[in-house]
């Protein structure tokens, strides 16, 4: 109510329709309030639901924690061998001579594998120390050759390398560091010794024809076919350019990551990008420990991120879900790393080499599908499709029969009019003779007769002229349209010419059956 006597001075069924009004809007007002509470209770109890989970995974994570630390206890302490490996692994990367590790007595393989590393850096192996790592654990094997490969040695081990990368089409974060290297020449010319571990799925995928075309599309960041194939084409080298992000030419081995010929510390420099991967692998070894405890150590890192981060996923978790790269995705994009004309470039090339052929052979075929090239001519009476042999039979026509409908002649011919003008005419004059009444009336109707004949003529010339005209600019269109046709049609036949010569040039370079 807008003031209080408004009350009084009204009638009881308006007051009966403002209780009403007001009662309605508090009902309003309460279900919006409840609603809101409702919702902002909701929400609180998710966040606290969520935080309770938070918090009861980390306890027990502590718990179990604790439980891993009693295991451990029972394993013998490899924290000084593991210092001592890692001083020695640093003082080789550093160009210093390092001192051999001592096993203090544990069935340990580190400082084992350890040792044989300072042999085969310091061109003195030995033997001994290799088989007594290899006889206590796998894991000496890819820390021998990572680390070697770390030390710009890895040529010493070379023919170690392809075992430790067969898979199962999938590789693990070991496998890739190892391949990142052998891609960037830290084991020299491997690559050929590679192939055959992964002969079948490298196989499997030259045969995915499509799998091959939805990647040149994406690389070359198109889908015409002409293009398409003219970036294979590039990528084989036998194109008009090349394709890749070549990397800095590999340095010497003297001179790199620490290493030089006089024994001067470099150690400053910015590591080889290659070298990373490969440092991380042997730093997750030497701090592992033993095979057994193994499993509890990573357990226990995982339990303690757990601990510290209660709502992030444990890595474990994030590891699982990223199984590994597939093997053709791998070689995909050390094909494009490599340098054009590269020995590694020419190699990788020879593996996928049929894949690209494939996908150039169906993206050149494409083009002998394409629908027949038209082009349509809008008019106000509708539209013509235009070919090569000329408009669409049916459609000129109704657009002509449209036409004329829209230009209609006269139904009384123009020499009629003009003839009962002149009857009308000589009527008038022959009553003005004779005197009679009617003389002006039919002169009147004779002026009238004679203007509308007039206008009526010049309205049909003016339908006709502008029919003739609507007519010769339709076909004026259509003559364009047949000169567009030609030439779009002269340009397809040259694109399908050219591309025939690039494939041509492409089966040339790859062979139909693998070498």
């Amino acid at each position: 109510m807008s003031d209080d006597w408004g009350w009084y001075f009204t009638s009881a069924e308006r007051r009966t329709s403002i209780l009403r009004d007001q009662l309605d809007a508090a009902n309003a007002a309460a279900a919006a309030q409840s609603s809101r509470l409702s919702s902002q209770l909701r929400t609180l109890q998710g966040s606290i639901e969520t935080r309770l989970k938070a918090l009861s995974a980390a306890f027990d994570a502590y718990v179990e924690l604790g439980d891993i630390r009693e295991q451990l206890a029972g394993f013998p302490d490899t924290t000084v061998v593991r210092r001592d490996v890692a001083l020695a692994i640093d003082a080789l990367a550093q160009g210093r001579r390092a001192e051999r590790v001592d096993d203090r007595g544990e069935t340990y393989w580190l400082p084992h594998a350890a040792n044989a590393v300072i042999g085969l850096v310091e061109g003195r192996p030995d033997a001994a120390a290799e088989q007594n790592a290899h006889d206590l654990s796998p894991q000496a094997e890819l820390f021998v050759v990572a680390a070697c490969g770390a030390l710009h040695h890895g040529t010493a081990v070379a023919d170690r390398l392809p075992p430790l990368l067969t898979c199962d089409d999938r590789l693990n974060d070991d496998q890739l560091a190892l391949w990142g290297a052998a891609v960037a020449g830290e084991y020299g010319p491997v690559l050929p010794a590679i192939r055959p571990v992964w002969a079948r799925a490298i196989e499997q995928a030259n045969a995915d024809v499509g799998g091959w075309r939805a990647w040149c599309q994406a690389q070359s960041r198109s889908r015409d076919a002409e293009a398409i194939v003219g970036w294979i084409a590039d990528l084989l080298e036998v194109g008009t350019r090349s394709v890749g992000s070549p990397a800095s030419p590999a340095a010497p081995e003297a001179g790199r990551a620490g290493v030089s010929p006089a024994g001067t510390d470099t150690s400053g420099q910015a590591p080889d990008p290659a070298d990373v991967p490969l440092r991380a692998v042997v730093t997750r070894l030497v701090a592992q420990g033993t095979d057994q405890e193994a499993p509890l150590l990573e357990r226990a890192r995982e339990l303690r991120e757990r601990i510290e981060n209660p709502g992030r996923t444990p890595a474990g978790d994030r590891a699982e879900e990223n199984s590994g790269s597939a093997v053709i995705d791998v070689v995909r994009e050390a094909l494009l790393a490599t340098v054009p004309g590269s020995p590694e470039r020419i190699e990788l090339l020879s593996w996928v080499g049929r894949g690209l052929r494939a996908a150039a052979e169906a993206e050149a075929a494409t083009l002998a599908t394409l629908e027949p090239i038209s082009e349509r001519v809008h008019t106000a009476d509708g539209e013509i499709d235009v070919t090569s042999s000329g408009p669409q039979p049916g459609q000129l026509e109704r657009v002509k029969s449209r036409l004329i409908a829209r230009y209609p002649t006269s139904p009384v011919p123009s020499g009629i009019a003009a003839g009962v003008t002149g009857v009308f005419l000589i009527l008038s004059v022959v009553l003005f003779v004779l005197g009679s009444g009617w003389a002006f009336l039919t002169a009147l109707i004779t002026v009238a007769a004679a203007v509308a004949t007039i206008r009526a003529e010049r309205s049909r010339r003016g339908r006709g002229l502008s029919a003739a005209t609507t007519s010769a600019r339709i076909d004026a269109d259509i003559d364009d349209a047949r000169g567009v046709v030609a030439a779009r049609i002269d340009a397809r036949e040259l694109t399908r010419t050219e591309v025939t010569a690039t494939l041509e040039k492409i089966r040339a370079a790859v062979p139909s059956e693998p070498a």
